[in-house]
């Protein structure tokens, strides 16, 4: 495991001799289980280091961390795809359980039907219809612009994080045709779609 970084002057010194950090101290944030300043496993009172006080302030868990924030945006991005896309759009408008306005037709009954539309479709087709165009719009685009803001960013860096996200997202295409088929693979040998959601979530909370 790479050692914990000061987030004000990314070096690896616990203690003093920050140029940068509140009173010239390393503030090791990413320090998981440690207190972020004088790097000691003890909670409570004790830590001589801690510019604001004695308290012990222990870092977070970078990997947990990492986890929640790839759920969570994972989340958000299937939610807004789903919200934006007309419901004759929809797996389920195709299998016929729902009609054009999200309204369900019918249970669904066979494995094509039921991964057509599970208990988020369910969810998400009501918070459609609560929605109008413009709200969903407007949602989108606040989300959008929020995780593309970029603050003093040269072009140079904007062309090589640009670079990056192509080849990341090749990758992750190549994975998602991967986990989309082992999807449809698994209807098939009679697995259900809400089986298969938490195997998903637990795989990536696993890791």
């Amino acid at each position: 495991m790479s050692a914990s970084k000061c987030m004000y002057c990314s070096s690896t010194s616990i203690g003093r001799g920050c140029p940068y950090g509140p009173k010239n101290v390393h503030v090791h944030p990413m320090n998981a289980g440690k207190c972020i300043y004088c790097g000691s496993m003890s909670i409570g009172r004790g830590c001589t280091i801690n510019p604001n006080g004695d308290i012990h302030v222990h870092g977070v868990d970078y990997n947990n961390m990492i986890k929640e924030a790839l759920h969570n945006g994972i989340a958000v991005g299937l939610l807004m795809r789903k919200l934006s896309l007309p419901f004759i759009e929809w797996p389920a408008y195709k299998t016929g359980i729902i009609n054009e306005n999200g309204i369900q037709l019918k249970k669904p009954i066979t494995v094509k039907e039921k991964a057509s539309y599970t208990g988020n479709d369910a969810y998400i087709a009501k918070l459609k219809r609560m929605l109008t165009e413009s709200q969903i719009e407007l949602i989108n685009n606040t989300v959008y612009l929020s995780n593309k803001k970029q603050d003093n960013m040269d072009a140079s860096v904007f062309t090589e994080m640009y670079k990056q996200e192509i080849d990341t997202k090749q990758q992750i295409d190549n994975l998602i045709n991967q986990l989309v088929q082992l999807i449809a693979d698994s209807y098939v040998k009679g697995l259900n779609a809400t089986d298969i959601e938490k195997m998903i979530i637990e795989a990536i909370n696993s890791r």
